[in-house]
């Protein structure tokens, strides 16, 4: 597992997600802060509780879902090459780990400067030489831009910038695929459920044939039937929405929040959006359902009522 010395200004200003957290920690800016002001205090790639190729997780007793954790203490082991001495034995250390990290641009430990030092990765004969660099960008300035000018700033140096959005973008393409894929189904759903309504209003017509014609017969108006059937299509379609509606957000919130797999996610319903798709398909639903009803109140009695 790699180690990664980070500087105070890298502790001080990130914005990388923990979850989960030591308990104790209110905060991901709380567990930052801790690991710059506690030497020892480190957070580890959330990669190390993920089971693969047959394995078990590296971590024991802690899982993506759980909501917060013990601090617990992992043995660490200088290597020679840390110090770029090979003869060098490896040196062990402790560090206590107080939380995971679910998206990460490098796996592996994070750790202050003084906790590297403490363990022996640099000391004054051999300092710590920089392998990366963080940069933030004043407000408005194009990022595609600054980088290409810092490309050519670096490129006696033999470095290349690289955007960390477009990194982290590319670590969650696929699962942002997967959604537009399950959304599309779910759309798909949608429509195939408002014409299945149309299709079961359909069907009370022709079933209900001798009922309406009695109905017509006792003095029922044309509009009183067919404001029956719509009635009727209009109570299935607002249930079957306020259901979904309300599983859909539950299951959002369960999925975002509850499991803590994203890091500290603000929980926001899009109450616009989704009262613009009710209502769209609640209009949907009352068009399939009018050819239906308009027939019903079509029905002649004596028609209705020749055959039994």
């Amino acid at each position: 597992m790699g180690l990664h010395a980070v500087d105070d200004d890298f502790l001080s200003n990130t914005t990388y997600a923990i979850a989960p957290r030591a308990a104790g920690y209110a905060s991901d800016r709380a567990v930052w802060d801790a690991v710059r002001d506690n030497p020892g205090y480190a957070v580890v790639d959330a990669l190390v509780l993920d089971a693969s190729n047959g394995h078990s997780a590296n971590i024991p007793g802690v899982k993506r879902s759980d909501a917060s954790f013990q601090p617990f203490q992992v043995d660490a082991e200088t290597a020679g090459f840390f110090q770029g001495n090979k003869g060098i034995n490896p040196t062990p250390w402790r560090l206590t780990i107080i939380g995971f990290m679910p998206q990460s641009n490098w796996t592996g430990l994070y750790m202050s400067t003084q906790t590297a030092q403490q363990g022996g990765i640099f000391t004054v004969q051999q300092p710590l030489r920089p392998t990366g660099y963080y940069f933030s960008l004043r407000p408005g300035v194009d990022v595609n831009k600054a980088r290409l000018d810092l490309g050519r700033l670096l490129a006696p140096e033999q470095i290349e910038p690289v955007i960390v959005a477009d990194q982290l973008a590319q670590q969650v393409g696929g699962f942002l695929s997967l959604l537009k894929l399950m959304t599309g189904f779910l759309a798909l759903g949608l429509i195939v459920g408002i014409a299945g309504l149309g299709v079961i209003s359909t069907r009370a017509v022709v079933e209900r044939w001798q009922q309406i014609g009695m109905l017509r017969a006792l003095g029922y108006r044309r509009s009183l039937v067919q404001r029956s059937f719509l009635m009727e299509s209009s109570f299935i379609a607002i249930i079957g929405l306020l259901i979904g509606a309300g599983v859909g957000i539950w299951q959002s919130y369960t999925f975002f929040v509850t499991n803590q797999a994203f890091g500290a996610v603000v929980f926001h319903i899009p109450a616009v959006e989704i009262a613009l798709i009710l209502v769209g398909a609640y209009l949907a639903t009352l068009l399939t359902t009018y050819l239906p009803s308009r027939a019903a109140a079509q029905v002649a009695p004596a028609e209705a009522l020749r055959y039994e």
